[in-house]
């Protein structure tokens, strides 16, 4: 009898495959009913159980730890909400793949082997792929191919990466790794633009602009949370999370504030929140591994706050253009109320999520950054915060009088994800001591920053408090359109480039092979000639032959009597 490892992301994959055959009105109910199931088991075991089990001659390891609970308690409530906040109906094909890409990157999250670990990596990545083509549309369609195209080098780097860590090992366990290794390099490379490092971060704004608005939260945050785990898993500690961390700071603050297309400045967003994570993660001695786990997840919940009311917004005006974006705010109060609470959370204001994650996060960058970093965390949060009231006052308090031009909102599940999301804002702000005791390491995230991280709150805290105030009173802030991206280079110079230096070797490759085609040709008649040459033709009648008996006779004459 095959036995299944008793993965928390299995209810979840299977939801997603029976999405394809339920009708419509059962789909989301059994997709919160996977999402529920993925957490009650991934509160079971205890804390620090990791069971193996051999399945097809590989041996499966299931790791339950405070670092994977969290990360996986982040993704399995954003499939509740996901399952219960859309806006629309989704199609078949997008219920299917949305909890297809859940549930891989939560099996991904509690996989302890590199083999399951991949195959579930890889699962999840093609589920994203397929939920944005789900969606329709030529926008849809290119976006979709930009996403692939940015996977697969992805895909084969950690492919190699893991081949390497398995020959290098002789082990199929997935932990720490090193940067001085190819395979570790390779793994870090694969990862880092699964979350959307610099200079492969397009993809995701491009991915949450695409997909259906139901969609948007659960694509711009799945991917990002299993980059982020699998990097803290193997490489928490190493300076290189700090600098890509703060590189992600920074692009997702000017996108977030750039973009007129809210839903890639959500994107943008996410971007920042998960550099300020992957920065926390940075910081040596295991103290950014709690940090970072507690900031992944109080920012899960801002954002999930967010953007299920942005997604509603978007819904009810028909577009996701804040110079088009009518006054929302009087129509849609429970969702403007939800939008200033998740950017409120997301901005570490006090007595809500956030303001634990990012105080938390803002010692942890102090700690890896030395004293540059002390300034680090404060500037963070409160680019967070900025960010965060920007999107959300440009969905709901913009002044402009234009009437809303979408199909509305359907369906009682979207309030259901809207107060679910409120509430977890409010519950760990007001008593963050349960979450605070699943991190890993929670009392040394405190040991000796405690100055510090006060001093970062109060900052963040008053910059929240501004932030949200001038997004609902100075509607300025309304994008630039569509800003330069470092895809506009790989699309534009650098795609004109290439196509030169391909121009240029077809020429040259064409040049060459007609030298060597006339010089083959010159050899060939020169061998015929010589073939020719050579190749006397025999005539059997003639005065030749004579001359030719008699001169043999005469030899053979001459040798005889010349023999003693």
């Amino acid at each position: 009898m095959l036995s299944i490892a008793p993965n928390p992301g299995l209810p979840l994959l299977a939801a997603g495959l029976l999405m394809l055959a339920l009708p419509a009105m059962a789909r989301a109910p059994v997709l919160a009913l996977g999402a529920l199931g993925s957490l009650v088991m991934l509160f079971a075991p205890d804390f620090g159980a990791s069971q193996a089990m051999e399945q097809l001659g590989v041996v499966i390891v299931v790791r339950f730890d405070a670092l994977a609970q969290l990360i996986g308690f982040s993704l399995a409530v954003t499939a509740l909400v996901a399952a219960l906040g859309a806006p629309q109906p989704r199609s078949r094909g997008e219920d299917a793949a949305l909890g297809l890409h859940l549930g891989a990157a939560a099996t991904a999250v509690f996989a302890g082997d590199l083999v399951s670990l991949l195959a579930a990596t890889e699962l999840s990545a093609l589920a994203g792929g397929w939920l944005i083509l789900a969606a329709g549309g030529r926008t849809a369609l290119a976006a979709g191919a930009r996403y692939l195209m940015w996977q697969a080098p992805a895909a084969i780097a950690l492919l190699a990466g893991c081949a390497f860590l398995l020959a290098h090992n002789n082990s199929s366990e997935f932990g720490m790794a090193s940067l001085s290794s190819l395979g570790g390099l390779l793994l870090v490379t694969g990862f880092a633009i699964r979350i959307g490092a610099p200079l492969a971060h397009p993809w995701l704004r491009d991915a949450a602009a695409a997909v259906s608005p139901g969609a948007m939260t659960a694509m711009a945050l799945t991917g990002p949370l299993l980059g982020l785990y699998a990097l803290t898993r193997a490489f928490a500690g190493e300076p290189l999370l700090l600098a890509l961390g703060l590189g992600m700071i920074g692009l997702g603050a000017v996108y977030a504030f750039a973009e007129s297309d809210l839903r890639r400045a959500f994107g943008g967003l996410v971007t920042l929140q998960v550099g300020a994570c992957l920065a926390a993660a940075g910081a040596p001695e295991g103290l950014g591994v709690g940090a970072a786990a507690l900031l992944a997840f109080t920012a899960t919940v801002g954002s999930l706050a967010l953007g299920a009311a942005l997604a509603v917004g978007v819904s009810v005006a028909g577009t996701a253009d804040a110079r088009r974006m009518p006054a929302l705010a009087a129509r849609l109060p429970l969702s403007a109320a939800a939008a200033v609470i998740g950017a409120a959370s997301i901005g570490a204001a006090p007595v809500l999520a956030g303001g634990v994650g990012l105080g938390l996060a803002s010692g942890a960058i102090a700690a890896a950054g030395g004293v540059v970093g002390a300034f680090l965390g404060p500037i963070a949060a409160a680019l967070s915060a900025l960010a965060a009231a920007r999107v959300a006052g440009a969905a709901f308090f913009t002044p402009a009088a234009m009437a809303a031009k979408g199909p509305g909102v359907g369906g009682g599940g979207v309030l259901i994800a809207l107060l679910l999301s409120v509430f977890l804002c409010i519950a760990i702000g007001v008593a963050p001591g349960w979450l605070a005791a699943l991190a890993p390491n929670p009392l040394a995230t405190r040991l000796a920053w405690i100055d510090l991280i006060d001093l970062a709150l109060a900052a963040a805290a008053a910059l929240s408090v501004l932030g949200l105030a001038c997004a609902i009173r100075v509607t300025a802030l309304r994008g630039v359109g569509a800003p330069l991206d470092v895809d506009d280079l790989y699309r534009g110079p650098l795609f004109a480039l290439l196509r030169w230096l391909a121009a240029l070797f077809l020429r040259l490759f064409s040049t060459l092979r007609a030298l060597g085609e006339a010089g083959l040709a010159v050899l060939q008649r020169g061998f015929i000639d010589l073939a020719r040459f050579a190749d006397r033709p025999y005539r059997p009648a003639g005065p030749g032959l004579a001359g030719a008996l008699a001169a043999s006779l005469l030899l053979i004459f001459l040798v005889i009597s010349l023999k003693p």
